[in-house]
């Protein structure tokens, strides 16, 4: 019952003194309503989709790169967390039982969706102890249309689009030691 949903499956890191030499990590979006519109993940035209239960689950590998240094002692690499989606996945505008449920959307194809951290706030007091995570996915793909049967002078089969955004955040709690 929710419109949007993720969650970290999982999340590997290795530590070597004190350098990250290893991590791994699968951040899931769930994706049941776009434009105000219920929509379903078409398994057969998304390979790359999470099979089972979660039907419109999309996972996004994260992964880091640890860039060298230059050679120069005044400068040195900065690592880089890169999070993914591989392949395309397609949503349909319709209900459970296949009926088109929105006139002029028919389907929604996500090419590319990429994770990234945003911002982290720290709360106020009372809240001392507690932080403002903020992220964003940005998905690029293309819209297809229904099909009118009248004139229509701006009819458009498919409409590319880059940078759509879907913002989460979430409060995050550290309990006090002691």
């Amino acid at each position: 019952d929710i419109d949007y949903g993720f969650e970290v499956e999982y999340l590997r890191a290795l530590f070597t003194n004190s350098e990250l030499r290893s991590f791994a990590c699968e951040v899931n979006l769930t994706i049941n309503n776009l434009f105000k519109t219920g929509v379903n993940l078409d398994a057969a035209l998304s390979p790359a989709a999470n099979a089972g239960d979660d039907a419109n689950v999309i996972a996004i590998m994260g992964s880091y790169q640890a860039h060298g240094t230059s050679g120069d002692d005044k400068s040195s690499g900065q690592g880089v967390y890169s999070f993914v989606a591989q392949g395309d996945f397609v949503f349909n505008f319709t209900d459970e039982n296949g009926k088109s449920n929105n006139k002029y959307l028919k389907q929604i194809t996500l090419t590319k969706l990429q994770f990234s951290f945003d911002d982290e706030t720290a709360a106020t007091p009372p809240k001392a102890d507690t932080t403002h995570i903020s992220a964003h996915f940005a998905i690029w793909g293309d819209i297809e249309f229904n099909e009118f049967q009248v004139l229509d002078l701006f009819a458009f089969e498919k409409l590319a689009f880059s940078n759509l955004g879907i913002d989460v955040g979430f409060d995050l709690t550290i309990p006090a030691q002691g």
